[in-house]
């Protein structure tokens, strides 16, 4: 019972845990890893103010925006009528998954929507698989890579 520092030898048992974790070897391999003191949309480091890249929890559109709506940002529409053009804007990043999300509620007399082209839909109201919109009806819808999700609910 040889390697006693003090009475309890709680010093040499610490030493000993430390050196099964970490050897002097290792700790000279580690890299040095940067951090940023606020985050950012472009920066892999760790962040010491503890806050979340704003992009995380977008603001709520409510109309579609000239050029079309923007992806990853979710739209409440409210309620359409009448002829109605839905479109897309070009993401700005192609590296980030890009999704487009949209509600709405029909009219009493149901809208006469055009869609994006080039999307395939899925869901349960469709009609020779386009979107079929019944008046008085509320519809969620979400497209990423040209899959398209529409319910009614």
């Amino acid at each position: 019972m040889g390697k006693f520092l003090d009475e309890t030898g709680v010093s040499w048992l610490i030493a000993k845990i430390k050196s099964v974790f970490l050897t002097t070897e290792d700790a000279e391999a580690v890299d040095v890893v940067d951090v940023d003191a606020v985050p950012t949309s472009a920066s892999t480091n760790l962040v010491t103010s503890g806050g979340v890249y704003s992009e995380v929890h977008p603001t709520i559109g409510s109309s579609q925006p000239q050029g079309g709506m923007l992806p990853n940002v979710p739209y409440k529409l409210g309620t359409l009528s009448g002829s109605v053009t839905i479109s897309f804007a070009s993401p700005t990043d192609a590296n980030i998954e890009n999704e487009y999300k949209f509600c709405f509620t029909a009219d009493s007399t149901a809208p006469t929507i055009t869609w994006p082209s080039g999307i395939t839909w899925i869901g349960n109201s469709l009609t020779s698989g386009a979107p079929k919109v019944d008046a008085s009806e509320y519809y969620e819808c979400s497209v990423i890579d040209g899959k398209g999700i529409f319910n009614k609910f």
